[in-house]
């Protein structure tokens, strides 16, 4: 029985052949049905090998009509235990998804599959390429009938795949030859050597991979930087990036790549003296630029501004590689934050130029078990300790209510290797709420220690900005996920926000009630507890922010209407009418939040009573508990 060592392409095509099988209703395949299946087949080498010859092999008579005679059946349809047997050395047992099947071939395969059989005992992994060439290195008659029905040498065939697949191997050695300088060794590992051999949990984020993939194909600038808040998954994107490398499922004009991971902080370490860090650049842009298939991946990207010169003007890491990013030799992913990017590249144009902006969002809570699934089941195997979906779930809720200053997937992820461990401490198989809830017990015993009153306070506070973003007509660009009264290392309180994939109108109205529902929690504790806490400061900071924003930026107040305004070019006067038009802006919102929280006061107490009582609400009690708001 064989197992594993075929890439994606040819799993494809064993899927193929099996899936054809059952449609024909026989037990195996042909050769002409190989045939077909390599020529549908992703990268195609077969396919390339035709094209030289042939203008039009989009079309091939019927090749499977003949495949009911290769085997013969019982009335029932089924093969006779004689011919079972004949099949034990005539089949190759894959991995489907996870799943084992098996498709059995014809007898006149048997050179074929012995050479399949050959390489796997020799524990040798089989591409696309290895497998096309051993099928035309073994073609049966009816192969060579067919082809020759459209006036293809199958000699030439033989040279082009054979030839096709030394280069192929060629291309994989050179890979495998990349050698480090000793003098980039500190700082540069090599990311394709690191995860060789291990197996890739990372899954989704298609989209972003390809329009790196895309982005680096360019002729020149082909550069990206990944943006994306700390534990959106910035890094796994390069690592699945390697993964596709190493496995053949990467666009073939990157078969091949080694992708270089570049340490900015170590490489300006230990130079004390003026043209140490120069001279480790220096060295980096010549390895660079000797290595057409390398791809630089440069984590922290900021910090490639300033590093490695003494004072402000001298030569730095981002300088000394601008020639190379504007030319068409050399391939940098980067990675850093939105916040970072503004701060740094907005000043640098020619930097901000080079490179191609990919934004990594954090994904919706809806989504986050599907990507981790894999990571679940590598994690599980770990720790020796299983777990449900409906376990994923409530850690899910959990890990917003208590890491909300992190980012899916990472904060779930977390989560989850640490229940698996506490249930592995207290000696159970599996994840169950108790290892879960296990991680805040402090948390727990904090809120237990907390007055009524404060909870009261913290639960009207929370329970306004529920309300306010549930119930006004203008921000329909928000749900909510839960709502928490525990107190964190953080926060005392929480109402936990997801953005959706509609697109608000920017207009006077959205704008105001965006502010408002950032002073909702303000207003709630004012109207129904008769007083104010700190808790509510960052909130009025953040409505400041954002009426000072519409004022001066926007252009959509009255006193700086069509106009913006800048530090240097703001008379005295200006100011005072800006600070009055913000206060105008600031008591209109909390007057809005005032109408909505007024207008759903029995579902609000509803609210307030459940978080006292439960200390977090999810998504699908929020339903039940305010089935009854207006819109307002």
């Amino acid at each position: 029985m064989l197992s594993g060592g075929f890439d994606l392409h040819v799993s494809n095509v064993f899927r193929k052949l099996e899936t054809t099988a059952k449609e024909l209703g026989v037990t195996r395949v042909n050769s002409t049905m190989i045939l077909e299946a390599l020529l549908e087949a992703s990268e195609s080498p077969l396919y390339n090998a035709l094209l030289d010859q042939t203008e039009d092999i989009t079309y091939f008579p019927d090749m499977v009509d003949e495949t009911r005679s290769y085997v013969q059946l019982n009335d029932d349809g089924k093969m006779s235990e004689k011919q079972e047997d004949e099949t034990k050395i005539s089949k190759i047992v894959f991995d489907d998804e996870g799943k084992t099947k098996t498709v059995f071939f014809a007898d006149d395969l048997t050179e074929f599959i012995q050479l399949l059989l050959g390489c796997m005992q020799k524990e040798e992994f089989i591409d696309i390429y290895k497998f096309t060439a051993m099928f035309v290195y073994t073609m049966t008659d009816d192969v060579r009938k067919v082809l020759r029905t459209f006036g293809v040498r199958t000699d030439l065939l033989e040279k082009d795949v054979i030839s096709s697949y030394k280069e192929h191997n060629k291309i994989k050695e050179e890979a495998k030859t990349i050698e480090i300088p000793q003098e980039l060794k500190s700082f540069v590992r090599n990311l394709n050597e690191e995860f060789n051999g291990q197996t890739c949990d990372i899954s989704q984020r298609d989209r972003e991979c390809n329009l790196v993939w895309q982005t680096m194909l360019k002729q020149t600038k082909r550069n990206v930087v990944l943006l994306g808040e700390p534990g959106t998954g910035k890094t796994s994107i390069v690592i699945k990036m390697v993964y596709d490398i190493m496995n053949h499922t990467c666009p073939k004009e990157f078969e091949g790549f080694t992708i270089l991971a570049l340490d900015v902080t170590a490489s300006v370490a230990g130079t004390m003296y003026r043209g140490q860090a120069e001279e480790r650049f220096s060295n980096l842009v010549d390895y660079l630029n000797s290595q057409p298939r390398i791809i630089l991946f440069i984590d922290e990207m900021h910090l490639i501004n300033g590093a490695g010169a003494c004072k402000e003007g001298e030569i730095d890491l981002a300088n000394t590689l601008k020639p190379i990013l504007a030319g068409g030799k050399v391939r940098v992913i980067g990675a850093t934050t939105q916040d970072e990017y503004e701060k740094y590249f907005s000043r640098d144009g020619a930097m901000k130029r080079r490179f191609r902006p990919v934004y990594i969002k954090e994904p919706k809570t809806s989504e986050v078990y599907c990507m981790l699934k894999k990571s679940i089941e590598t994690l599980s195997k770990y720790h020796g300790v299983s777990i449900s979906r409906k376990m994923v779930d409530f850690i899910i809720l959990n890990a917003a209510c208590f890491h909300n200053e992190t980012c899916n997937p990472d904060r779930t992820k977390d989560l989850i290797d640490l229940s698996m461990v506490v249930a592995k401490q207290a000696g159970k198989t599996f994840v169950d709420k108790k290892s879960v809830l296990a991680n805040f017990a402090y948390h727990f015993k904090k809120f237990a220690q907390m007055s009524e009153r404060v909870k009261r306070a913290i639960a009207y506070h929370e329970a306004g900005h529920c309300l306010v973003a549930l119930c006004s007509k203008e921000l329909n660009n928000i749900e909510v996920i839960a709502v928490s009264i525990m107190p964190s290392d953080a926060y005392l309180g929480l109402t936990v926000f997801e953005s959706n994939d509609y697109t608000p109108e920017p207009s006077m109205e959205y704008y105001i009630d965006s502010i408002a529902l950032n002073l909702a929690g303000r207003v709630a504790e004012k109207m129904f507890t008769g007083v104010i806490t700190s808790g509510a400061s960052a909130d009025l900071q953040e409505a400041t922010d954002q009426a000072c924003d519409l004022v001066t930026k926007y252009g959509m107040s009255k006193c700086g209407m069509n106009r913006t305004f800048t530090e240097e070019t703001t008379s005295s006067k200006d100011k005072e009418n800006i600070s009055s038009e913000i206060n105008s802006i600031i008591d209109q919102s909390m007057k809005r939040a005032e109408k909505i929280l007024s207008s759903n006061v029995n579902s609000l107490k509803l609210l307030v009573e459940s978080l006292m009582k439960n200390g977090i609400v999810g998504a699908n009690d929020l339903k039940q508990i305010l089935k009854n708001v207006k819109k307002v």
